[in-house]
C-alpha cells in the first residue's frame, strides 16, 4: 500500500472542500488501485489530503491527477503544495492490521 500526502495553504477551506467533493473525488476514486482519500482542514488555512493506493505507480498517478486538477480548478485558491509519498510501513483497518 502506498500513500501520498499533499499539504496546501488556503484562505478558502470551505470552497476548496466543496470543489474537492463535487469534482475531484469522482475522478480519484475511479483510478486503478484506489483505497481511500481524505481531505483534512485545520480551520487555520492548512489543508492536507491523504490518498491511499495499492501500488507506488498508482499513487504517483494520483499525484499527477491532483496536480492537473488543482491547476485546472483551484487556481488562485491554493498556495504551493508540499508532497510526501511512500510505502505504508504499518496500517490498520477494521478487522485487519499489517506491519511490514
Amino acid at each position: 500500500m502506498y500513500t501520498s500526502i499533499r499539504q496546501y495553504k488556503t484562505d478558502s477551506e470551505a470552497e476548496v472542500a466543496r470543489l474537492v467533493n463535487e469534482e475531484f473525488l469522482p475522478r480519484i476514486k475511479n483510478l486503478p488501485g484506489f483505497w481511500a482519500y481524505y481531505l483534512v482542514g485545520s480551520g487555520e488555512g492548512i489543508m492536507t489530503s491523504v490518498s491511499v493506493f495499492e501500488t507506488e505507480s498508482e499513487a504517483e498517478e494520483s499525484n499527477r491527477l491532483a496536480a492537473s486538477w488543482v491547476k485546472e480548478s483551484l487556481s488562485g485558491l491554493l498556495g504551493p503544495v508540499e508532497i510526501i509519498a511512500g510505502a505504508a510501513l504499518a496500517y490498520a483497518t477494521v478487522g485487519e492490521s499489517v506491519a511490514h
